[in-house]
């Protein structure tokens, strides 16, 4: 049996232990949000393809152009006209991920028709610049690898300027089958709407979101507001925000909308038309 000697002088041993338990502790913590994190990416947050065949608007094409260069320095040197217009498809995807506070998926697998070396490369030189953070799905797992962009690529953004709302203002459906029967445009709703529309557009409509890093951010809203019917008789009508308004958000988000940076109050009444044709019939609605 060996004896074992400490000098009166050294450092007791356990605040080295202490210290270990404790960076092993934080270790412990941060490979647990890693993985939280990698859940909300695959499992939570809304998905979106990169589409080549996207119509981009000249706004987002001067944004794309404006930031190749950044990227150019870490691509080989050969067909550098197809990694431009990649570039473009990607920033497409990237603003409508990015307003809609979701993230983009892309194939790394080389059997995959839509893999690509030229695009594999442009996606990751844009990582490497700071634009997305990647999250890489496992070997043979179901998910696409998904990429978030990050506010270094894009900060607070018009929705028009990547993908403008060409919303009829008036639709019909059938309401068996549920295909459109008509766009009325000489329709009187049709004229109000587009008055509706007009106003709203000359002001800038806002809200606060959380994005993926758990920040809050200013989203631009843009509602497009269009009625939506199911037969000619005019009845089951319904009218709506479009894809960029205010309808699909959360009532926490609502309650930060603002006009031209002025708050504003969501005013909301129980049984509304049924009041007010009692109000017409001079009638009191009990209940």
């Amino acid at each position: 049996m060996s004896n074992t000697y400490y000098s009166p002088d050294a450092p007791d041993p356990k605040p080295r232990t202490e210290k270990r338990r404790r960076a092993t502790s934080r270790r412990r913590d941060e490979l647990r949000a890693e993985q939280k994190k990698r859940r909300e990416v695959f499992m939570d947050m809304p998905a979106w393809p990169i589409d080549t065949n996207a119509k981009l608007t000249m706004e987002t094409v001067r944004q794309a152009d404006a930031l190749f260069g950044r990227l150019e320095p870490r691509l080989k040197q050969y067909k550098l006209d197809e990694k431009r217009r990649y570039w473009r498809a990607l920033t497409h995807a990237a603003n409508r991920a990015r307003w809609h506070g979701g993230c983009l998926y892309y194939p790394r697998n080389r059997r995959h028709p839509e893999f690509s070396n030229i695009r594999l490369q442009v996606i990751e030189a844009a990582v490497a610049t700071g634009f997305f953070v990647p999250y890489t799905s496992k070997r043979g797992a179901p998910k696409m690898s998904r990429i978030i962009p990050t506010p270094e690529l894009i900060e607070q953004m018009d929705p028009w300027t990547f993908e403008p709302d060409e919303t009829h203002l008036v639709i019909v459906r059938d309401k068996a089958t549920h295909e459109v029967i008509d766009y009325p445009t000489h329709h009187a709703l049709t004229r109000r709407l587009a008055r509706v529309n007009r106003i709203n557009g000359q002001h800038k409509i806002t809200c606060q979101i959380k994005d993926a890093w758990g920040g809050v951010v200013t989203r631009q809203l843009r509602p497009v507001h269009y009625a939506l019917y199911h037969d000619h008789g005019w009845r089951h009508g319904r009218i709506y925000t479009g894809k960029f308004g205010h309808q699909q958000l959360s009532k926490l988000e609502r309650s930060t909308i603002k006009f031209d940076d002025e708050p504003c109050v969501e005013l909301d009444y129980s049984a509304l038309h049924i009041r007010m044709i009692y109000h017409q019939a001079g009638r009191e609605c009990r209940g």
